[in-house]
C-alpha cells in the first residue's frame, strides 16, 4: 500500500520572500509527515502483514499520482474527494475526475464526509476498463462481499 500526499506549488511564491516560502513549505511538509506516519502506524496495527509506504511529493497532483502508480505497478488508486462547488467541478474540474479521466488503472473515489456503512450499490465508472475481464472480476468480487448492485457508466475524456 502506498500512501501519497501531494503538496502543490504555491502560485504566489514569487511575491513572498524566498526564505519565508521555504520555511513555510518545510513546516507544511513536516506536519504532513507526522499525519502520514500516524496513518501508516494505524494501518500497520490493523494489517501487520501489509507493507505500507508513505511519500510526500511537492509537484502537481494528477501527474504525481499517475507517476507513482506507473512506477510502482499500482493495481487500484483509492482517492478521497472533497466537496465541489458545482456540477462542472464535480464532473470535469476535480482532481478525482482528472484521475479517473487520465488513469490507466481503476480509481475508487471516496467522499471525505463518507461515514462507514455497508454499500447498497457501487457506481462503476469506466474509461474502457470494461474491456479487461480481470478488472471486471475484481469489481464483481467487491460487490459480492456486500451483496451490492453495480451501476455502470462510461467516462469519456475529450
Amino acid at each position: 500500500v502506498y500512501l501519497l500526499h501531494v503538496i502543490e506549488p504555491l502560485t504566489g511564491s514569487i511575491r513572498h520572500p524566498y526564505p519565508l516560502h521555504e520555511r513555510f513549505l518545510k513546516e507544511i511538509t513536516n506536519n504532513w509527515m507526522k499525519v502520514m506516519k500516524k496513518i501508516q502506524n494505524s494501518m500497520a496495527a490493523a494489517c501487520p502483514a501489509v507493507i505500507i509506504e508513505t511519500e510526500i511529493v511537492k509537484e502537481m497532483t494528477i501527474p504525481s499520482i499517475l507517476d507513482l502508480a506507473g512506477n510502482n505497478q499500482i493495481d487500484l488508486n483509492i482517492k478521497s474527494t472533497k466537496d465541489a462547488a458545482g456540477l462542472k467541478e464535480i464532473f470535469m474540474g476535480s482532481i478525482a475526475a482528472g484521475n479517473i479521466g487520465k488513469s490507466k488503472m481503476p480509481v475508487l473515489a471516496i467522499p471525505d464526509e463518507y461515514e462507514k456503512e455497508e454499500p447498497e450499490g457501487i457506481l462503476f465508472t469506466t474509461n474502457h476498463f470494461d474491456e479487461n475481464e480481470t478488472l471486471l472480476n475484481k469489481i464483481m468480487d467487491v460487490t459480492k462481499l456486500f451483496f451490492a448492485f453495480i451501476y455502470h457508466s462510461t467516462y469519456i475524456h475529450s
